[in-house]
């Protein structure tokens, strides 16, 4: 919450819309990650892939992060084509 508060107030990440739900989706993803380190694995699934850290949970959470920078990306862009359609609508002499 606090994370999310200084976001929106101090780096001012409203003004792209997107950009705080991408950012909420990495952070939910990395802790999930984190968590995983810690929480005994499926008994049906073990470690995955020869490790002895390696969860399904991690590799089910790589979306959720994956997702969470392609919101990031495309609100950033969106924003820039916007602002870049009104400046060339702003002043009618330039066209």
């Amino acid at each position: 919450m606090i994370v999310l508060g200084v976001l929106a107030l101090g780096f001012k990440a409203l003004r792209v819309p997107g950009t705080i739900s991408g950012i909420f989706i990495i952070g939910y993803g990395l802790s999930r990650i984190f968590v995983e380190f810690f929480r005994e694995p499926d008994a049906q699934l073990g470690y995955l892939m020869g490790t002895n850290w390696l969860t399904m949970g991690q590799i089910l959470s790589l979306p959720m992060i994956i997702l969470g920078i392609w919101a990031i990306v495309r609100a950033r862009r969106a924003a820039a084509f916007e602002k870049a359609v009104a400046g060339k609508t702003d002043n009618p002499a330039k066209v």
